[in-house]
C-alpha cells in the first residue's frame, strides 16, 4: 500500500514524539506500506520519513511550492541524507527541477 501523511510540526514533549513515531511504525507494518509520500515538514512528516527510511522503504518528498526548501531549511538536507532525490514540479508548467 502507498501512504501519505501530513501532521503537526510541534508534537509536544519527548514522550509524545516517541508515541507518534512508534504509532507510525506500527501502522506502516500493519497496513503493509510499500512507499510513502510526505512534504517533509518538521514534526510528523519527518518522523514518517524516518520510519520509512529505518524500514528500508522508499518515500517521495512532495515539494508543494517554489521556495519550500527555504521555509524548511532542513528539508532538502534530510531527504539527501536519507539517499532521496527531491524534485519540485511547477504546477503550471509541469517543469521539474531537482533540488
Amino acid at each position: 500500500m502507498k501512504a501519505g501523511i501530513t501532521g503537526h510540526q510541534d508534537l509536544g514533549d519527548p514522550a509524545t514524539v516517541t508515541w507518534v513515531r512508534d504509532t507510525l511504525a506500527r501502522l506502516v507494518v500493519e497496513h503493509k506500506v510499500s512507499k510513502g509520500f510526505t512534504c517533509l515538514a518538521k514534526g510528523a512528516d519527518q518522523l514518517f520519513a524516518a520510519v520509512l527510511t529505518a524500514k528500508g522503504l522508499p518515500f517521495t518528498a512532495i515539494i508543494p511550492c517554489r521556495g519550500y526548501e527555504k521555509a524548511f531549511a532542513d528539508v532538502v538536507n534530510f531527504a539527501h541524507q536519507a539517499g532521496k532525490t527531491v524534485v519540485h514540479v511547477d504546477p503550471v508548467t509541469q517543469k521539474t527541477t531537482i533540488l
